[in-house]
């Protein structure tokens, strides 16, 4: 008797041995296929982000300086003044490139290989000052007072303006920046409060956006969006259409898309063919309304896109 039920626990321990077996191969197949495959395109995209190496690291740091930096110096050689037969050229090669990073997530880890240090460079260096006083207490406070969740805060020093923040209510913001924290990394996508944001960094124009259409009841799908994207590191190839890094516009902009019905916002064509989306598009579509305003004046609505 004693033999018989030995070997009956001996049989069903095998058979837990086995199905735990079973699940943790059939566990480990469906992870393998959760990897991205690596398709023709994806190889060929590869091999053209290894061969551009060079124009990519060089557009990245233009395009940040141009687009994104605190009005830092600019060294680099404007573009527009080259020869119009030779500018076109660049535009279309780089319209190329812009197109194959946005599709290929394997050229993409190239092409960050190369625009990182160039860019990072760049980042915490000292802006030109002006005679405009950073925003004061009183006036944060009153900003504080209109602000509703999902408001759009648009702001610059000196003369840039050039930041993008999500505003999730209670003083919490998401945005991403180009920035290094005290341990010498990249600060990219982090939420704080917009208090302590602003008693750290000095910011003296301001423009807040509200979508005029904005459901508050679906305000969880766009702070669900930027709430997952904490710890993602800043954008630097100012790709549109991917979900690996975020600038903070594109941030700003991936959020609000989020809505079921998304507010008309366009990005733009700039030199060497990127897309980018930027603060003069939000302030160009008349979809947004503008809550509160310091030291700059919004721009008329519908002149850089048709809606």
């Amino acid at each position: 008797m004693k033999k018989i039920l030995l070997t009956t626990l001996s049989l069903l321990v095998l058979a837990s041995c086995s199905r735990g077996l079973q699940e943790t191969v059939s566990l480990d197949q469906q992870e393998n296929q959760q990897q991205e495959i690596k398709t023709l395109s994806d190889t060929q995209a590869e091999n053209t982000a290894n061969e551009e190496k060079d124009f990519i690291a060089s557009s990245a740091e233009s395009l940040f300086l141009e687009n994104f930096a605190d009005d830092i110096e600019r060294p680099l050689k404007n573009v527009t003044t080259l020869p119009t037969n030779m500018l076109s050229s660049l535009e279309t090669k780089g319209g190329m490139i812009f197109n194959t990073l946005n599709k290929s997530k394997f050229a993409q880890k190239i092409g960050y290989f190369f625009a990182d240090g160039p860019v990072k460079r760049w980042m915490n260096k000292p802006g030109k000052s002006d005679s405009t006083p950073r925003i004061t207490s009183d006036q944060i406070t009153q900003m504080k007072a209109l602000l509703k969740p999902g408001d759009m805060i648009l702001c610059g020093n000196n003369a840039s303006f050039v930041h993008a923040i999500l505003y999730l209510g209670d003083d919490v913001i998401v945005h991403s920046l180009a920035s290094k924290g005290k341990d010498g990394k990249v600060l990219g996508v982090i939420r704080e409060t917009l208090g302590e944001y602003l008693f750290r960094s000095e910011r003296d124009k301001f423009v807040v956006l509200r979508y005029k259409n904005f459901d508050p009841e679906e305000m969880k799908k766009v702070a669900d969006y930027a709430n997952k994207q904490i710890g993602k590191t800043y954008d630097t190839l100012f790709l549109m259409n991917s979900d690996t890094r975020f600038y903070c516009t594109e941030l700003v902009y991936q959020s609000l898309m989020q809505l079921t019905k998304a507010p008309k916002m366009f990005p733009h064509k700039v030199k060497l063919g990127w897309k980018l989306i930027t603060n003069e598009d939000f302030m160009d579509s008349p979809e947004f309304e503008t809550v509160w305003s310091l030291n700059k004046n919004r721009p008329a609505t519908g002149k850089l896109h048709q809606y």
